[in-house]
């Protein structure tokens, strides 16, 4: 099965050393995703459920280095430092990562304090229609592209399920990474 096929399907994705395969996932899988601490009012249990404990994952951002819409080059040095660097690696035909794109395109204008990349492994060619679709490279404070086949920050994260969001400080620390898991445009409401 391939991953684009896969995404085209439906379902929970999921990436790994094999290629891409249905994952469903029980109450247990789900909790133990979810942040550790001991929640101290509603809006914290809240958040424990939408935010993946990030003790696991490397604290600095990625040393990406993708090919932009535009055929312009870009890496983790050209982020900008007196913003917050969203960082979302999707899949173009995945029908969560559209569901969340049309989602956070909504919130693009309110949102001018952060800085997003949007990177996929998939051919510059798909991206270019997926960016002409939702118009996101128009946008000031959005960069979109490919790292293609260099898996460079799938594997820094070890990435298995899309759309796959993260959140860095000014300073360039990781502070949350969001649960995939979550319905689309809830994900696009946590930013």
């Amino acid at each position: 099965v391939s991953i684009f096929s896969a995404c085209a399907e439906g379902g929970n994705r999921q990436v790994g050393e094999a290629g891409i395969k249905d994952n469903s996932v029980d109450a247990a899988q789900l909790d133990s995703l979810s942040s550790r601490t001991t929640p101290d009012s509603a809006e914290d249990e809240a958040h424990e459920l939408d935010t993946i404990d990030i003790s696991q994952y490397r604290k600095e951002v990625p040393p990406l280095k993708i090919r932009l819409v535009d055929g312009k080059g870009y890496t983790y040095k050209d982020l900008s430092k007196d913003k917050q660097t969203v960082l979302v690696y999707f899949l173009p035909d995945c029908p969560e990562c559209q569901a969340f794109t049309e989602a956070l395109t909504k919130r693009l204008p309110g949102l001018l304090d952060k800085q997003f990349v949007m990177i996929s492994f998939t051919d510059i060619k798909q991206i270019r229609s997926f960016d002409d679709k939702y118009h996101l490279s128009g946008h000031p404070n959005m960069k979109i592209g490919s790292e293609g086949y260099t898996f460079v920050v799938q594997k820094y994260y070890q990435i298995e399920h899309f759309p796959f969001v993260c959140c860095y400080d000014k300073d360039g620390k990781l502070y949350r990474v969001i649960n995939p898991r979550l319905d689309p445009s809830s994900i696009a409401a946590l930013l």
